[in-house]
């Protein structure tokens, strides 16, 4: 009780009686895939086909040899965006990979053998970071990387031309200039050419006219860099004019800002403006940019500034910024203040748009099928703490870890500037291992017994109808009691002379699940292959699970699937056009037929599961309605827990899940239901177990599969209400 005391006031409290059972999350696919590439640690989340293709093939799209699994894959995502897909390792497979050198050795390095732990391939003694493959697999040996240092796109430092110093040379077959550059290239020499010729308001190192063609080649002696450029010319008096006032400073990478000096006292180079450190800048800057503080052993910064904070320019007079310390501060004006004495020395303004630090690298993806165009590109930083203009992390391990090909690991005892990297070097190592084996396919599916990591509606087969397998999809199924599994018949009992017997021997003998927690499904099922002009038999079992999920969206889960409203499937034919007393003899036995019907399509034609005892249970619709209802009522019980056991929160349970199973009544998923939670199934000695007993009783709502249509013929005139209760009194 609570005892009030001291001076007059209002005292909140909330009581929350509002507690309800969760409503449906939706249709959860699940499926293990033996894909030649993708993710073998965890399962992805796959939203529609192209993002299958794109994270478990290597172009994009279906290669012939790839497992049919796929297609189960393709069927669900056809009705659902949400599958999880899980892809085996295999036994000795591989990443592949190439080791990045400093910048004085002779060449970058593709590793000599593929690697099961990339993070523990030994560097060389000049290795500077490791570029692998991100899953492991053959493809690795298909992906090509440039890897250049990264310099400002505004200039490119000329330090020397050798062979010629003059306004004009004339242009022979013979004729060459050779360029000394400061410093690495960033770029292809291709694009070297254009920066160097149209940049800007820059004036062109050099004009060519009346050429019919020249090239140019990036050559590396020692620690110097070199372009060497040869002309073919196709006339007299064709010529080159060097333009000697464009020789640049040697050392420019720098190009945003002044260098700004300053002692304890005093910070020559800005003067303060309303009480806000004003900056002299070489651009008329916009409101907005980022910038970072650049500073160099033995400078001190004064209070005020700080070289691990990105700041964003407030434009002043023409020349002028202010700094803030957000993009939103910089919108509204709210500019640093120059605060205390101290600090000495110089520090440098350097943008962030682009990284521009001499340890930053751009590094470009190819595939082997087109070594001119990347498929990616990256601007990365081998220092830890660098960052972009939105705080980002540039670390080159953090930013491939967005690539859908490489990731990189940074040798920490290597700080020199990287190796160019100017045309394309390929990983190698990569190997696909073994083929995959069953036991590859059982330990790969338990991920999905991780019931809070992984929300889960349907385990299919995906094709794989070896019974070990299956019964691990039906043994995760029975304990997750949240999701049921989809399963299919061997291709090879569905192509015997003597399929039918085969088929039901397979099922009752071979397979031999009894289990209301599954349901199998025959025959294969014909469909086109666009990505290689190809029609394939494939296993219907993703089929089934698309009409569950088709079915969860526009009526409710525990509806029947099967039939012509919610069991028609787009595919182009059956493996087996079974006749009406084959499928008698399968649906008997516990196998849902997969029906060719003239004129109305191909359609789901049964919807058991494989529970071998008569019940409401072995009926598909009425397990649905189970693992709509058990997990979810759980979940609402959770809230429960650590309660006071009496009959308050007995009533106030019951009264949730009556509530809710009013709810489900309305939508037809039951007949009647019942709750009890009360002294009645809670005697003192379960109480003093700590425990409180529920019990939910339901009368689950069945399909209609039979339906006997009877015809009474009678005489005219003969009494109709006669009839009926003739009829009716003979049964």
């Amino acid at each position: 009780m609570t005892i009030y005391g001291g001076h007059a006031k209002v005292m909140i409290q909330e009581i929350d009686l509002s507690v309800r059972v969760p409503g449906f999350r939706g249709v959860y696919g699940a499926i293990v895939l033996p894909s030649k590439k993708g993710q073998t640690e965890d399962a992805r989340l796959i939203t529609s086909e192209q993002d299958l293709l794109a994270n478990y093939s290597f172009d994009g799209k279906l290669s012939v040899g790839e497992d049919l699994a796929f297609f189960s894959a393709f069927a669900f995502l056809q009705k659902s965006d949400k599958l999880w897909v899980k892809r085996p390792k295999a036994t000795d497979s591989l990443h592949g990979g190439l080791e990045v050198r400093s910048i004085n050795e002779e060449a970058n390095t593709p590793w000599d053998s593929g690697e099961e732990d990339p993070t523990a391939k030994a560097f060389s003694s000049f290795g500077a970071f490791h570029l692998y493959s991100k899953d492991v697999g053959a493809w690795a040996d298909r992906v090509h990387v440039c890897v250049y240092n990264k310099r400002s796109d505004e200039t490119i430092s000329i330090s020397e031309i050798l062979n010629f110093i003059t306004s004009e040379i004339n242009v022979s077959s013979e004729t060459a200039l050779k360029i000394k550059v400061a410093q690495p290239l960033y770029k292809k020499v291709s694009e070297v050419l254009t920066a160097l010729t149209h940049e800007g308001d820059i004036t062109p190192l050099f004009s060519v006219s009346g050429l019919a063609g020249f090239s140019a080649e990036y050559t590396i002696v020692g620690t110097d860099h070199y372009l060497d450029f040869s002309f073919d010319a196709a006339a007299s008096g064709d010529k080159i004019n060097i333009l000697a006032n464009t020789l640049f400073d040697s050392t420019g990478i720098e190009f945003v800002a002044n260098t700004f000096t300053f002692d304890g006292t005093t910070w020559s180079s800005l003067r303060d403006l309303n009480a806000g450190a004003l900056f002299k800048v070489s651009q008329n800057l916009v409101t907005g940019e980022p910038f970072r503080i650049s500073i160099s052993t033995p400078s001190t910064l004064p209070p005020t500034l700080s070289v691990s904070q990105a700041y964003f320019t407030i434009k002043q007079a023409s020349g002028y910024v202010k700094l803030s310390t957000s993009l939103q501060g910089a919108l509204n004006g709210t500019n640093i203040v120059q605060a205390g004495t101290g600090g000495s020395g110089s520090f440098k303004l350097i943008s962030m748009k682009e990284f521009k630090e001499t340890k930053g690298s751009l590094i470009e993806v190819y595939k082997d099928t087109n070594l001119t165009t990347p498929v990616e590109k990256w601007y990365v930083s081998m220092e830890e703490d660098a960052l972009n203009g939105n705080n980002q992390s540039m670390f080159i391990e953090d930013v491939l870890l967005g690539s859908q090909y490489i990731r990189a690991l940074k040798n920490p005892l290597n700080l020199s500037e990287v190796l160019p990297q100017i045309s394309p070097l390929a990983l190698h190592g990569g190997d696909d291992g073994d083929p995959i084996t069953v036991s590859n396919m059982v330990q790969s599916v338990q991920i999905f017994r991780q019931k809070d990591t992984y929300p889960v509606t349907v385990i299919m087969d995906g094709g794989w109808s070896i019974p070990s397998y299956q019964r691990e999809i039906d043994e995760i199924a029975q304990s997750r009691h949240d999701c049921v599994g989809l399963l299919s018949v061997p291709y090879s009992v569905q192509v015997t002379s003597n399929f039918l017997n085969d088929i039901v021997d397979w099922r009752l003998n071979v397979q031999n699940i009894n289990s209301s927690h599954s349901a199998l499904y025959a025959s294969h099922v014909k469909v086109l292959d666009t990505d290689n002009n190809r029609y394939l038999w494939v296993s219907p079992e993703g089929y089934a699970g698309a009409a569950i999920a088709h079915t969860a969206y526009n009526y409710e889960m525990w509806y029947p699937v099967a039939g012509f409203k919610r069991g028609v499937i787009n595919v182009e034919d059956c493996l087996l056009r079974f006749k009406p007393g084959e499928m008698d003899y399968l649906y008997d036995n516990g196998i849902n037929p997969i029906r060719y019907y003239s004129g109305k399509g191909i359609v789901i034609w049964g919807q058991k599961t494989l529970q071998a005892q008569p019940s409401a249970l072995d009926r598909l619709n009425v397990r649905l309605l189970l693992v709509v209802i058990e997990p979810a009522i759980a979940e609402a019980l959770e809230s429960f827990l650590f309660e006071l056991n009496d009959e308050g929160t007995r009533r106030q349970a019951e009264i949730v899940i009556g509530d809710y199973m009013d709810l489900i009544k309305s939508k037809r998923g039951v007949y009647d239901f019942y709750v009890q939670c009360n002294k009645d199934n809670n005697p003192p000695v379960l109480i003093d177990q700590n425990a409180m007993a529920v019990h939910l009783f339901i009368q689950p709502t069945k399909s209609i599969e039979y339906i006997p249509f009877t015809v009474v013929i009678t005489s005219t005139g003969f009494s109709l209400s006669l009839a009926q209760e003739l009829v009716g009194a003979a049964g």
